[in-house]
């Protein structure tokens, strides 16, 4: 193997390794349902255990970053594969299989940090919409921030997707759009995601300052994550004119924060 597919197959394996932690930390919580004397098929049972571990955001959004990076894989001779390995066959344009490769690559990376402040709206301003249907708590100024975190939350993902969505599709309309023109939209869309996790974030932080729930493992999940994606963005290969030339950048830094994140969700749980 090559040096930057061993840096891939490292980066894969930190975030299996977060992705184990996670799903073992979802096992063990309380609300992790019981088959015990249920006459339940086994992939009904097998459905039902997928379904409650997916209803946990930093699950779905581990299991979704290992799910990109191997759908995606990697092109670098002899060690390619994926759609990477596809998308690098034939000429220049790209057309046929190719092109088709190329663009759902670009689809999967473009994913994650939109997915990423999703995942910030949903842990970040998750409860919210209490605020909305139930009676007014002792609190009025919890009440007035719920409120508006929950608005944030509900137009935030609308313009999100939308923005992901326009995002794709101008890259797959315009294409061959240059190495310019590309790398400024991915920035660009960079910049939007992080905008909204940063504003999910900093509502957060305001929820709790005005006696809402405390932080927990999930929080400081994002916590590393969004930081981390700030420093792609800033330094990484979508800072750089020609995006795909500077990709170990970014895999060293998304190895540090899944290592990292793997630590965060094995820490024990502090006693009160």
């Amino acid at each position: 193997m090559t040096p930057r597919a061993v840096l891939w197959l490292a980066v894969v394996l930190a975030e299996v390794g977060a992705l184990s932690v996670a799903i073992f930390r979802e096992t063990k919580s309380a609300g992790w349902p019981s088959f015990k004397g249920v006459p339940i098929p086994f992939v009904k049972k097998l459905a039902r255990i997928f379904q409650e571990l997916f209803r946990s955001p930093i699950v779905a959004l581990l299991a979704a970053a290992v799910a990109i990076d191997l759908a995606v894989g990697l092109h670098d001779p002899p060690s390619s594969w994926g759609l990477s390995a596809l998308a690098a066959a034939g000429p220049r344009p790209r057309v046929g299989l190719a092109r088709a490769a190329y663009h759902l690559a670009d689809a999967l990376v473009m994913a994650w940090p939109g997915l990423l402040a999703a995942t910030c709206g949903r842990v970040f301003l998750g409860n919210s919409r209490g605020a909305e249907t139930s009676r007014k708590s002792a609190n009025p100024g919890r009440d007035l921030l719920d409120s508006a975190a929950f608005r944030w939350r509900r137009t935030g993902r609308r313009v999100l997707a939308g923005c992901y969505l326009g995002a794709v599709v101008g890259l797959a309309a315009a294409y061959p759009l240059g190495q310019v023109r590309t790398q400024q939209v991915l920035l660009a869309w960079e910049a939007v995601a992080l905008l909204f996790a940063a504003g999910a974030i900093f509502a957060g932080w305001r929820r709790v300052t005005a006696g809402g729930g405390p932080w927990t493992r999930a929080h400081g999940v994002l916590l590393v994550l969004v930081p981390v994606e700030l420093a792609v963005a800033a330094i990484g290969p979508f800072a750089r004119e020609d995006v795909f030339s500077a990709w170990d950048v970014a895999r060293w830094q998304y190895l540090v924060a899944f290592v990292v994140v793997a630590c965060v969700l094995a820490a024990p749980r502090r006693r009160r």
